[in-house]
């Protein structure tokens, strides 16, 4: 079976052990994180140079999001989600109690 395929449960089958999963990592294959200082810079005098870059090159969020409001606190608070699900005008939001809430894009019953 393919990788992305849905499998009988509807579920996504992982990626085996040979295939990796597209948008999961930035690294390229072969690139190893290393935070020690590469060979050939020297090492700053008060230890920040590298940790001042990274300060620097604050990069913007890939993804915008805002924290749902309404009653999904509420519902949160003694309940945990399991699944949901979005539509054009609502969502359904399923918890391991097994209730299904119905919400509009604010949050609201």
């Amino acid at each position: 079976m393919a990788p992305g395929k849905p499998t009988a449960n509807g579920g996504l089958r992982p990626p085996s052990s040979g295939e990796s999963a597209d948008g999961d990592d930035e690294r390229e294959e072969g690139e190893e994180v290393d935070d020690v200082e590469e060979e050939g810079e020297p090492p700053s005098a008060n230890g920040e140079g590298q940790e001042e870059q990274e300060e620097d090159e604050e990069d913007e969020p890939r993804l915008k999001y805002q924290r749902m409001g309404g009653s999904i606190p509420s519902l949160l608070s003694t309940d945990s989600a399991s699944a949901i699900a979005v539509a054009e005008r609502m969502i359904a939001l399923g918890t391991h109690d097994g209730a299904v809430h119905i919400l509009d894009f604010q949050g609201n019953q």
